[in-house]
Order: C-alpha cells, then sequence, then structure tokens
C-alpha cells in the first residue's frame, strides 16, 4: 500500500482544444490512472512526491503537444477546500475505483463458465488486468482508503481456475536504425533516473553502443550539443512516441526482437506508461527492485549500473565480469 503523503499538493489546470475531440479523452484517462482528483473545472490534485510530479509533468507534456495550455505548481494549501476535505476526496475516488473493478469481476466470472476456449482465454487476460489495475489503485490510494477485503480473493479464485489458459502475445512492425552509426555517442537524458530511463540506459549500453557515455542534466539549464542523441526527454532524438515508452522506441528505431528482452519492453511500458496493457506476473517484483534502486542510490550513474544487473537477470543475459 502507497505511504500516505502529507502537504503540500501539486495542482494542474489545463485547457484543452475542441480539436481534436481524443486529446480530452487520453487525458481524462491519464489522469485518472494517476490518482488524480478533479478539484472544480480543469484544476486537479496530487498529494506532493517525486513520482506524481512525474506523472503531472508528462501529461502537462502531453496536452501542450496536443495544442492545449497547462501549469503546473506546488502549494501548501488549496483555497476553499481543508486538507481533511480533500483526502477524503481521495479516498472516496479510490472507493468508487474498487466498486467498479468488483462489478468487472462479477462480470468476468459469468464469461468464464463458458467452454468456449477463446472466450475463456479472454477471461484470463480479464482478470489478469483487472488485478494489475487493483494494484495500480493500490498504489495511488494516497490516504488509505477501505480496499474490498474479498476482491484479492476472488482474483485469486478466478485465476486459479483459468490457469492452463494464456494470453495471445502481441508483436508489432519494427523498423530499423543501424547501430554501426551509433557507436561512441554522448547519450542525454534528465537527472534523477527512474524506470523508462534506467531501462534504457541498459538497453543502449547492452545492445545498441559499445562504448556509450551518459550525461544526466537538467533540462531547464541543458543546452544540447552537437552529436549529442537525446533520450526520454522533451524535444528528444528518442523519447515517447504515441502509446510507447521510449524503451520501445528503442527496441523499434534499432530492430531489437529478442523475446526476452521485448518481454521487458511490455513490462517497462506498464510501469512507465501505467495502462495496464500487457499485465506480466512479473511486473509487480521489478517495480519494487528498482523502487529499492532509486531510493538506495542518488547518483543516476550508481542506479544505472544497479539497475542494469536486475535487467541482466531479467533477460538471462550471462553475468558480466
Amino acid at each position: 500500500m502507497t505511504k500516505r503523503v502529507e502537504s503540500p499538493w501539486l495542482l494542474l489546470i489545463h485547457q484543452i482544444p475542441a480539436v481534436p475531440a481524443y486529446l480530452r479523452i487520453k487525458v481524462g484517462r491519464r489522469l485518472a490512472r494517476v490518482g488524480a482528483v478533479a478539484l472544480k473545472g480543469s484544476v486537479y490534485a496530487l498529494p506532493a512526491s517525486d513520482s506524481c510530479r512525474e506523472d503531472f509533468a508528462w501529461i502537462r507534456r502531453e496536452i501542450v503537444d496536443g495544442g492545449g495550455e497547462a501549469v503546473m505548481f506546488e502549494s501548501r494549501a488549496v483555497e476553499g477546500i481543508a486538507d481533511a476535505e480533500l483526502q477524503q476526496m481521495f479516498r472516496d475516488a479510490r472507493r468508487k475505483d474498487y466498486a467498479a473493478l468488483s462489478a468487472e469481476l462479477v462480470a468476468v466470472r459469468e464469461q468464464a463458465r463458458t467452454e468456449n476456449s477463446r472466450e475463456r482465454e479472454a477471461a484470463f487476460a480479464e482478470v489478469a488486468r483487472i488485478e494489475q489495475r487493483f494494484r495500480e489503485l493500490q498504489r495511488v490510494d494516497f490516504f488509505q482508503a477501505a480496499a474490498s477485503t474479498e476482491l484479492p480473493v476472488q482474483i485469486e479464485a478466478l485465476k486459479q481456475a483459468l490457469e492452463q489458459r494464456g494470453k495471445l502475445a502481441t508483436s508489432a512492425r519494427r523498423e530499423s536504425y543501424r547501430t554501426a552509426d551509433y557507436q561512441s555517442r554522448t547519450w542525454v537524458t534528465r537527472s534523477g533516473i527512474k524506470v523508462d530511463r534506467m531501462a534504457c540506459a541498459w538497453l543502449i549500453q547492452r545492445h545498441i553502443d559499445k562504448k556509450p557515455k551518459f550525461r544526466f542534466v537538467d533540462p531547464a539549464r541543458y543546452v544540447p550539443k552537437k552529436g549529442e542523441l537525446r533520450f526520454d526527454m522533451s524535444e528528444g532524438e528518442l523519447t515517447h512516441e504515441g502509446e510507447l515508452c521510449t524503451f520501445e522506441v528503442l527496441c523499434r528505431r534499432f530492430a531489437i526482437r529478442t523475446a526476452a528482452i521485448l518481454r521487458l519492453g511490455e513490462v517497462i511500458h506498464d510501469l512507465d506508461i501505467k495502462d495496464a496493457r500487457y499485465a506480466h506476473p512479473e511486473t509487480e517484483g521489478l517495480r519494487k527492485l528498482l523502487e529499492g534502486v532509486v531510493a538506495q542510490r542518488a547518483r543516476d550513474d550508481e542506479r544505472v549500473e544497479a539497475a542494469s544487473s536486475l535487467f541482466d537477470m531479467f533477460v538471462g543475459a550471462p553475468l558480466r565480469p
């Protein structure tokens, strides 16, 4: 369960154009995923923490890139709303989310009784999605709403009933860059690296550039230099594209198709994008390990080194001397 976060608060105020219509829907879903609460109009709140700040920053970028306007700032009080009242708003929102998941699980339980194998496979995928969503809700349950204790039990029971059924793997066509053209380069990303940037650094040094040099910078002060490659940065040469995280973009650009690395990319996608697209069982375990790396190491180069050992083990790479 996510630890309780005290004030101050993070506020995001946005103005989204009417066209394209999908942008407002997309932003609304992203705000819901990160646990934001609507105060009034287009004002949304989150407790102040590094992860919440990063979530709002990415959403702000999507709004601006889509032609809208957005500003994020920190406040120690929200005018007209006491802290206790605002905390209760978060609890009420999570309580509704838990109730909605319970209703979805009831529908899947009926579907799981079918003898049709394809429908049973679909039910298995739905159970995995619901389980992942439940974990996501727990992580954004900032003020400990009363979650249903029955829901995890029901999920496990359905998983056991459908454990012989697997989910269909998905693949996508990938276009290629020549790794030979990207050797001994300087790769630049934002300092304070976390999941996607740690994974990208590992991918670059293990499978793209034999002698990379990394720079971890403050985007507000960074001035690009000739020959540098920016990754997971606004305006970067290699960064998020559509619904893909930067790790997935690197795999696509450099035609990296190893099954274990693509599986890792799906895990990184769910951890970074937070849309529960793949819901692999190992996702939660890797999340906790990477959070431990971030908590124990302040320097970015140390985070890369520690996380790289985890990624090596994930893909079954031989131990490096």
